[in-house]
């Protein structure tokens, strides 16, 4: 029970993080989107050890962006897995690689679970190639390609 991977998105990605938070050596890590509510310094510091992944869409309607952005800075000062760490933003609509519209920024995990091109990103046919119109940042501060999140399961600390 090692590799317990949390994902969800909204509210759920709230849930997701509380319960990070609250369980840490129950889960490796987590891929939070448009996550809502800025966890605190403290409670994030119980995960510092932990690989996440959060991604938000800048044209977000339901979820203000800049708390997103907020969460990611103070993460990025705190973790102690850097590398691992990454900050994937949709600057504007939500495409899928092969740049067909993806849907409503809001919901990138129904996205995500639901548009099978996406599932073929998930999944690594598309790992190598970046995807549309977004920017992912690792907590280093690099500037990397969004994709591999394949990879980032299998090799994130």
């Amino acid at each position: 029970l090692n590799q317990i991977i949390i994902m969800w998105s909204s509210a759920g990605g709230w849930m997701a993080r509380r319960l990070l938070i609250r369980n840490p050596k129950f889960y490796s890590k987590a891929l939070i989107t448009c996550a809502n509510k800025v966890p605190s310094k403290k409670q994030l510091k119980i995960v510092s050890n932990k690989p996440i992944w959060l991604v938000a869409a800048k044209k977000e309607p339901i979820i203000p962006f800049f708390s997103q952005k907020f969460t990611w800075n103070r993460l990025k000062k705190l973790t102690k897995v850097p590398d691992s760490c990454r900050f994937t933003i949709f600057k504007k609509k939500v495409y899928c690689p092969d740049w067909k519209k993806a849907g409503y920024p809001h919901l990138l995990s129904k996205v995500i679970s639901y548009d099978f091109r996406m599932v073929d990103w998930l999944f690594g046919k598309y790992d190598g190639i970046n995807y549309p119109l977004t920017e992912t940042v690792l907590a280093t501060n690099e500037v990397i390609p969004t994709n591999g999140l394949i990879s980032w399961l299998q090799n994130s600390n």
